[in-house]
Order: structure tokens, then sequence, then C-alpha cells
């Protein structure tokens, strides 16, 4: 969906580092209990002063436990891991640049820290420990503080500065913020203070997405498609989904007033509801029918095994206990207590899992208690590519004890147990060990093997995709841990595609969210049918020893399956029939693309793509993957079916190139099957997509208020102007504005987005108009209101906040019917606001004659538009009389904010083979003059290694940089982002990716 692909695209600049998986996990802390809360005021109890960083508490407490418990201590390598410190820092401070004096961090002796325009220079050839990493670290960071900017938290710095030093390591250690941390710990003991309902963000406005049974939501009658429009006495309109869950989350006991907006209503509802300790389902279930009952377990948290067994029971009052799917599919783990009590509830004796760190260390055998309450029932189990950790433990025991039958795609691989260590309000995530599931048999980077695979098989109007493709799934090879034992090289017992026909195909031009869809409402898969029909055949608690039972319902399903599926590519010409295999094969295939040439942005391409079969042999389920890190590219399938030899088949996608393209030059992948074997690949292409122009944004906010002088105050109603230029050489599209509080502000926005009908063409301008009314002020304080302009298609944007002052009263002023202002000094200011501070509107020449609206004292307001007022300064003109011919005024007003220029060009340059190529970047960035100082960067990023900075700060004059850098290429990817960035807000981006062959054949 094209609206959530531009959303994504936004987080770029802000560099956020988030956790992909739930964890494996123990934790220890003196009072014996597994887990601790923290309050939200120990949370938010920060430090941001520079003596904060220059301590590095948290970073020195995780040294030390790095150092005595990380699971490969081989793997503890002094300058990457100081490296990957600074590197961490640089990603979240612009100001911060560090330059090694080597390529390969065992090879630095020296680097070089810039922040700002200040350097210094820290030899490190003498970190050979993790104890001299900590310590030179305190050096480095001690002049860092000394430089750093007001408006970074240096808390942060340092949380970075953790998950940077643990980069190297593996992918699961990490360090958790004293916020994470107590989110994490909320989820995982599955309850917590608040409502009962799930929310989701749809058009900027908080809706509701499911209420939770017996919790204060259900009891007020909130429903499913209800609009949170206030949360207390604050807008939720364009509210993060992160600031509206804290809002309505607090103590049990607690009272919060919501106000409700609900179709039928012919105006909103306020309600008080008083929060409630809410338990998280961890757990779902349904009756299959024929005695066979589904479970799903979604995560394992603190409950997780008492709502199984809470499931079994009520499955067993419907009589559907003869047999369970139990589902894990998308089951991202949890807790390792959990995994192996719910193993325990099915598994009646043998070895369940393992954990074992370096040498043996923490060596742990979990064995079956014999408790073992379901024993006897039939079990199959689901999986795929999102099952990890705790569900690949139930899955693995489950499987290796030949206790149920597992079906469905391998899972994610994550083998490894981490261990929670308290640093105060925060904590270290380290890997300490390793699991190995029975058999001795690790599943560290390759997952639990299902014993029958079952291969999606989406067909959409422009795209056909097979299969998963979890093995395709990014991996760093750099941060994978080995396995520590035997990885099992069984493979499934059968292998089935099956028509996935609930899947949802978007239009590229689609901006529209999907209907709202209740993820707790059951819905049978056909993955979920096999295991209906597969635990039903199966005589007694076995696994695959006994799948041979289960034969003939799964030849059923297979049937029902194959004949859909050849359908529908019958439809398309494809001929699916299925045939023998030949063990000696030969396709060639060529690649295309009608027209020729670069991809470019805004236009549609055929993608053509032709087999012939060489052999001598027919060959039967014949299709073809394409592999690319660009995205576009990546995982499209051409279906060849039935290939006669020596008879040539083509076929072609229809592509849309979206808008957003930017110029690239990427590696273009294919992989080649025969029904379910892979053939030689064919040899990789290379693809060349080109950008087109894009827009540039400037804007203007401008209150028109009820009290006339352009100012906010108490209890009233006004309108935002939001006026939008585009100052750039291409069209903007399809542009989205908003409006919201970046602080807790008395403003409620009634309307806070904006859809324009038409593009703006360059040099062209629109209006959006939206609706506020402000309450009780007490004094005046300042109001932020975030202002976004955002090109769906282009994904150009701007955001900034824009402050107003807020006020008790209005200015007292007098109505004027007849009168017009004549305007007496040249260059005079018609201002937004009748304040000497507010933004200039226009600068008009002496004689100018405006029609005077209301005199403010100080300032006369002036009509400046057909709903529109301005304000002159009283001694910038004079009264005339009404007589007076009106002068023409200019047709837009002037914007008070400009995103940065950016126009630059990127040539790739290869040496000699052997040699590294580089890439020249060379170009301008202009910055728009305005009042006041900022600091003015431009930065050049490879990935997300910063490896060009420029800034000054001063004042804001109008100035042009020349840009003139080169930067070095590695193999593989390399995308490379440069930034003008003015102030904390005002940035442009532009984009560009090549992909580099090793050295010796880059040329």
């Amino acid at each position: 969906m094209r609206i959530m692909r531009v959303l994504r695209n936004l987080f770029f600049i802000a560099l956020v580092l988030a956790a992909a998986l739930w964890i494996l996990e123990f934790k220890f802390d003196s009072s014996g209990a597994l887990y601790k809360v923290i309050s939200g005021h120990e949370v938010l109890a920060n430090d941001n002063s520079p003596q904060t960083l220059k301590k590095l508490k948290y970073l020195t407490r995780s040294t030390g436990l790095i150092q005595a418990n990380y699971v490969v201590p081989d793997r503890l390598k002094p300058l990457p891991m100081l490296l990957g410190a600074l590197r961490g820092a640089e990603g979240l401070i612009p100001d911060m640049m560090i330059i090694p004096d080597a390529d390969e961090p065992e090879d630095v002796k020296l680097i070089e820290v810039r922040m700002g325009v200040k350097t210094k220079s820290f030899a490190v050839e003498d970190v050979d420990t993790l104890f001299k990493v900590n310590w030179r670290l305190k050096d480095i960071f001690e002049f860092v503080a000394d430089n750093l900017s007001n408006d970074v938290k240096t808390d942060e710095v340092e949380y970075a500065a953790i998950n940077g030093m643990l980069l190297p390591l593996d992918e699961h250690s990490s360090f958790l913020s004293p916020r994470a941390y107590a989110d994490m710990m909320m989820d995982t003991e599955g309850r917590f203070g608040g409502l009962g309902i799930v929310i989701s963000s749809r058009n900027g406005v908080v809706t509701i997405v499911s209420v939770m049974e017996e919790t204060p939501a259900e009891k007020a009658g909130l429903r499913s498609g209800d609009q949170i429009v206030e949360i207390g006495d604050e807008s939720a309109m364009n509210m993060s989904l992160t600031t509206a869950v804290s809002k309505m989350r607090g103590e049990p006991g607690t009272e919060v007033t919501i106000t409700i907006e609900r179709k039928g209503w012919d105006e909103p509802r306020q309600m008080t509801l008083v929060r409630e300790e809410i338990r998280v389902k961890s757990v779902t279930h349904q009756n299959l029918k024929d005695g066979i009952g589904y479970i799903k377990v979604r995560n394992f948290q603190e409950d997780t095994v008492e709502q199984v067994e809470n499931a079994i029971k009520l499955l067993g009052r419907e009589g559907a206990n003869r047999g369970f799917v139990l589902d894990l599919r998308q089951n991202s783990g949890g807790l390792l207590a959990q995994a192996v009590e719910l193993s325990n509830l099915f598994i009646p004796q043998g070895t369940l899992v393992i954990t074992e760190g370096d040498g043996k260390k923490m060596h742990q055998e979990y064995e079956a208690d014999g408790s073992a309450a379901q024993k006897k029932t039939p079990v199959v189990v689901l999986i795929d590519g999102g099952s990890a950790s705790a569900a690949e433990i139930v899955a693995g025991a489950l499987k290796n004890n030949d206790r149920a039958v597992v079906i469905g795609n391998t899972s994610f691989g994550k083998g490894t147990v981490q261990v929670l260590y308290d640093i105060e309000d925060a904590a270290l995530k380290l890997t300490v060990a390793q699991y190995l599931i029975p058999g001795k048999f690790s599943i560290q980077g390759v997952g639990v093997v299902p014993d029958v695979e079952t291969m999606p098989v989406t067909v959409g109007k422009r795209f056909i995709t097979m299969g998963l493709l979890d093995d395709r799934r990014p991996r760093d090879p750099k941060r994978r841990l080995e396995p520590f034992g035997e990885v099992s090289d069984v493979p499934p017992a059968h292998r089935f595609f099956w028509l996935d026909s609930d899947a949802i195909e978007y239009d590229d031009d689609d901006d529209e969210l999907p209907p709202l869809e209740d993820t707790d409402k059951f819905k049978q898969d056909e993955v979920i049918t096999l295991g209906k029909a597969i635990v039903g055949a199966i005589k007694g608690p076995y696994g695959r020893s006994k799948l041979e039972q289960a034969n003939e319902a799964i030849a059923k399903w297979n049937e029902v399956q194959d004949a859909r599926i050849s359908q529908l590519f019958a439809e398309r010409g494809v001929n699916w029939s299925a045939g023998p295999a030949p063990s000696d094969t030969n396709v060639r295939v060529d690649w295309s693309v009608e027209p020729a040439g670069p991809l470019v942005g805004g236009t549609e391409v055929k993608l053509k793509a032709t087999a012939v079969n060489l052999g001598a042999q027919p060959l039967h389920r014949v299709h073809c993957m394409t592999e690319s890190e660009n995205g576009l590219l990546d995982g499209r399938e051409f279906v060849f079916g039935l290939l006669e030899p020596s008879i040539p088949v083509e076929r072609e996608i229809d592509l849309k190139i979206p808008l957003d393209s930017y110029n690239r030059l990427d590696q273009l992948r294919f992989r080649l099957f025969q029904q379910e074997t892979e053939l030689p690949s064919p040899s990789p292409v290379a693809v060349e997509v080109a950008g087109v122009q894009r827009p540039r944004f400037a804007f203007t906010a401008q209150i028109q208020d009820s009290g006339g002088d352009g100012l906010l105050n108490d209890g009233e109603a006004a309108d935002v102007l939001v006026d939008v230029f585009n100052l750039g050489p291409g069209p903007a599209s399809k542009v989205l504005v908003t409006i919201r509080n970046s602080n807790d502000s008395p403003i409620n926005i009634r309307t806070g987005r904006v859809k324009f009908d038409q593009p703006i063409p360059p040099g062209g301008h629109a209006q959006a108009t939206f609706k506020i009314d402000v309450r009780k002020v007490l004094g005046v304080v300042p109001a932020e209101l975030e202002v976004l302009v955002l090109d769906l298609k282009y994904t150009e944007f701007m955001s900034e906040k824009v402050k107003f002052d807020l006020y008790q009263t209005a200015i007292p002023g007098q109505i004027l019917d007849s009168q017009h202002w004549s305007i007496t000094t040249d260059g005079a200011k018609v201002l937004a606001a009748a304040d000497a501070s507010a933004f200039t509107l226009f600068n008009l020449p002496s004689g100018f004659v405006l029609k005077a609206i209301k005199d403010l004292g100080d300032f006369v307001a002036v009509k400046i538009g057909p709903k529109r007022f301005g304000f002159v300064a009283k001694g910038d003109g004079q009264f005339v009389g009404g007589e007076t011919r009106l002068s023409t005024l200019p047709t837009i007003v002037q914007p008070s904010h400009v995103q940065p220029e950016l126009d630059v060009s990127f040539e790739p340059i290869y040496g000699a083979t052997g040699e590294r190529p580089m890439l020249k970047i060379s170009g301008k960035a202009g910055f728009f003059g305005h009042d006041g100082e900022a600091r003015r960067k431009v930065l050049v990023y490879r990935g997300m290694d910063k490896v060009h900075f420029w800034t000054r700060f001063g004042a804001t004059t109008e100035a042009v940089i020349d840009l003139d850098t080169t930067v070095p290429l590695i193999e593989g990817q390399n995308d490379i982002s440069v930034l003008a960035v003015e102030g904390k807000d005002r940035s442009i981006v532009r984009r560009f990716s090549i992909y580099v062959k090793p050295w010796s054949d880059s040329k």
C-alpha cells in the first residue's frame, strides 16, 4: 500500500535504533522475583547535563558485564567495539563525525573526532582490552560532551554508544533505555493499567480497532471504529500512537477522560473511564469442529501457559479436545520458563531444551517433568518465518520428541539466550548462551524445519509470488553467531504450494487505508485446514513417525490446492501441469525491459523473461524468482510452467516505477526452479533506475482568529492558514498537509489534515485551512504546532514546529468601516499578527494602499485576501479616506519556512582491477536567508556511516555551499544519502544507490 511505504520512508533522518524481536531471556535481581516493573517517574528521571555523559555510568557497567559474561569471548574485539560505540553516538549527534585512519577496525591507530568546527584526535593503538575501551571512550566523550548541542539528550547519546559497542557482537545483544525496559517488562508481564482497547492511526485519527472483553472500554460501550478525538484536555488529531497509549494508560483506579466520535452521532461525546488492570491475551482459541480445537499463542508472557490450559478447558466443554492445532506463527518468543512449561503440557518424558554457553558454561538441560496433562492428545504445530525464540523451543521440543507434526515454513532461527542485567533503571540485554533443541541440534541461524512445508502462492493483478522465501530474510553475516551444536539436515517429508486467496494486492496509486480489521477475529486459512486434517488422521500422540497415517488426508488437501492454483495459472496462459523431473536439466533465461533503458520514475515498464529448455526432456512447473537489494525488483516471479525442449516461453510483469525513485545502479539476480528443485542460476544483470525532478517545499502558517489580532486568546476559535509553496524543479503530485500539537498546549485541533486535490507545479502555491480552538490560558504561554507538508508520491516532505504565544485576552481595538491605510515607509512589513516579532507576509512600497479593517493601537489590521487579514505597524503608514484607490497585492504571501536547496550529482569512479571503487559527489547546497542564528550542516552518509560533514553556526543569511567530496565504496550495496540541514528540523535529502561487485571484477 502506497501510503504505508511513504510513511516508512519518513523515518530515515531519525536513524532510530529498534529491537526487532522479543527475547529469550532470564533476569536476576536481589529480590528473587522474575521481573521488577519500573515506575513512570523512575523512567523519566534523567540528568541531561554534559557531566552525565562524561561519567559514562551505563557504559562502564555494561563493559564489565560483557567482559565477564558474553557467550563467545573471542568475538570481544576492543577496536571494533570502540569504533562501534563512536558510530552509535555519531548517528545520534548531527554535529559529530569520526574519521579513523584505516578502513579495517583492527588496523586503526588514530581516530579524529569532529564536533561541529572543533576537532580532536585520539590514539587507540594501545586499546587491546575492553577496560581500555572504556577508559578511552571516557576521554573521547569528555570532548564530545564539552561541545554537545543543548538539544541533544546526553542519556540517549550514551544508550546509542552502548548499542553501537554491542553491534559487532551479535544480532540480539542490546541496551534497553529505561523507557524501553519498562515497556518490555510490561509486555512480558502481560498486564497494565488501562482501558482495554487496541488502537491504530487512520488518516491522523486515533481509531479503536478492537475492544477487549470485561474491560472499562467494553463497559463504557466503546466499539471498533470509534474515533478518539481528545484525551483529557488535549487534541488527539495526528497524535502519535505512542503518545496516545501513554496518555490512556495509568495506575488502576485512576480516571481518564476521552472524547469519542462515532458514525451516526450528531456530535462527539465525552466519557470518563476508570482504568483497570488489563490482562493482555496472548492466547486465543477456536472450535474447528469434528473434535479438533485450535489454539493460537501470540507470545510467551508470564501467564501464557495458564491461558493455554484455560483454552483447553473451554474447548473441552465444546467437545473440541480430541486433537489440537497449536499455532505459533508470527510468535516472536518471550519467556523461556513459559516455553518449557508449555512443552511439559504435551511431552511426558525426554529433553525439552538445553542451554549452553562458551566452554559448557551455563549448561542446563530441561527435562519433561512427567506432568503432561495432554500427553495423549494428538497435536499439530504451525510455524513460519516469524516464529522465533521461545516459539522455536516449543516447536523443536514437540517435533524432535516425535510428539507433534510441524507444518508451515522454516522458523526464524534465533537460537540464543539473553540475560537482562539491571543497570539502575535501564538494562543490558546480553547474549550469554545458545540453546539446543532435543537431539542437541542448534537452530541458530537455520531455524526449525517443518515436517510438512507449505508454500503460499499469491496471484494478484500485477504479480505472482510463490512461497514465503524465508531463507532470503536479511541477516548480517558479520553479526551472526555460529551454532554451538550440530545442525539438523533432515528435509521436510512433504512440500506443497497452497493458494493464499486472502492476500490483498494494493495498487501503487492507492492512498487509502485498508478496511479496519480486528486481528483478534479468527479466520481459518488453508494451513489451519491442513493441520486439522492431519491431527484428525493420526492415531495417538505422535509426530513424523506416524505421518503416513495422514497421507490420504494430505493428498486430498493437496489435490484441492493444486487444482485451484493450476486453474488460476491456466487463466493466465500458464500450463502448470505436473510431470517427472529430469535430473539432467539445462535452461537458458534471457531478461529484458520494455522500453529499453533506465527505469524512469513515474513510468510503466514491462519486465520480460524468456526461458528456453536446452535439454531433451520436457520440464514441468518451471518458475524464476528475482533477487535484488532494490525492493522494487526483488521477489518478482516469472512463472513459465511447462517448457518443451527448444521452445522459448516468454513471460512479462507489468511494473510501475514509483515517482519517488531516485538514481541507482542495482544488481538483479535470478533463482530458477523446476517444481521445488532449484536449478543453476542464470547470470545476474545490472539495472539502472533514473529519478525525475522533485518538488521542494516552503510554507507559512498564520492565525486568523475571531478576535482579529492574529494572536491566540483564551477560549477563542481560529483558523490556521498554511500556505504551501513548491520551490523545486519538479511538480508536487499529491500533497498532504497536517498539523498537530508538539507540546501540551491548550489547543484543540478540530481539523488537522488537508490533502490537495490538484498537483502544485514548480513555482506554484496552494493553501490549507485548519480549524482550532483554545482552552483556558493562564498567562502568556507558548504553544507549538508541528506542520508537516508531504508529497505522497515523491515522498518529499518538510516538518517544522511553529510557535504561537497564547494570551488571556485579545488586543482591544476599533472596527473600521470605510477607511483605507496608506503605506508611508518604503519596504514596510505586512505582518502575520499584531506583534512586532511576527513573520512578514509582504514588504510593500511607499504609497501602497490597503483596506483597513481594525485599529489595534500600535497596529492596523488590513485586508490581504477574501477572508484574510494582515497587520501593519502604525508608524509605517496613515489612514486615508475610503475613496482612495486600493493597490493590487502580490498573489501570494512570502514563505517563512523554506527547505534548503540541494542539487548534487553522483559519479562512480572505477580504477584498475583490484583498486577500490570511489564515488564522486559534487553540487551545491543552498540555504534561505532569514532572521536569527542557526547551525547549518551538509552531511553525507554511506549506509549508516557518516562519511562527509560540513557545518557552520551563525547568522542565517542566504548562503550557497559547494559540495565536492569523494566517498570510498564497499562491496555490495552502497546506499548514499546527502542531507542539507538547518537548525533542528529544516532539512532536505538526496539519495543514490550503487551495487559494487568484488573489486577484482567491479570495472
